[in-house]
């Protein structure tokens, strides 16, 4: 998947319509416009949008991304639980189930994660500066719990839980 076109993540369902639901990408994901949730209000918590994108390659954030939402799964192209040999080591090498931030750069944006990212290496590149807002942040939104996604039951059991 060369890249997402301009999104919202999800509306929230209606009636018997659930608001969840999986993506799966079988490579890469190059992500260059912000993805977020539509606005509104529901009856039931499983018409509550709840998005997961489960990734068969890298994430790769642009640098003027501000806002994603969902929980991310990267899990790079390797077989058998195991890294190829290009995936050890402190550099991480492309399709080893990695997220990038995007190219640090004095134009960069803050990024903000509303959801979770689970992947088998982080590569934060952003270097903006605020006293206030960190370069990249990723807050727990509790969607997964919610409305967990299909596919996802087993995954949202063993993520800790806050009270």
């Amino acid at each position: 998947v060369e890249d997402v076109p301009d999104v919202n993540a999800g509306s929230n369902g209606s009636g018997r319509v659930n608001g969840a639901g999986t993506v799966i990408v079988d490579g890469d994901l190059t992500i260059q416009t912000d993805i977020t949730y539509r606005a509104g209000t529901v009856s039931d918590v499983r018409q509550l949008a709840s998005v997961a994108w489960i990734i068969r390659g890298d994430l790769i954030i642009a640098p003027q991304i501000r806002s994603l939402v969902g929980t991310f799964i990267v899990l790079g192209r390797g077989s058998g639980g195991t890294d190829p040999p290009s995936c050890v080591g402190t550099t991480p090498a492309i399709g080893c189930g990695r997220v990038t931030t995007g190219t640090a750069s004095a134009n960069d944006n803050p990024l903000t994660v509303s959801g979770a990212l689970l992947a088998r290496r982080f590569d934060f590149q952003r270097t903006t500066r605020s006293l206030t807002v960190g370069a990249e942040t990723i807050v727990a939104d509790g969607r997964i719990f919610v409305n967990t996604p299909p596919g996802l039951v087993d995954i949202a059991r063993g993520l800790p839980t806050w009270e």
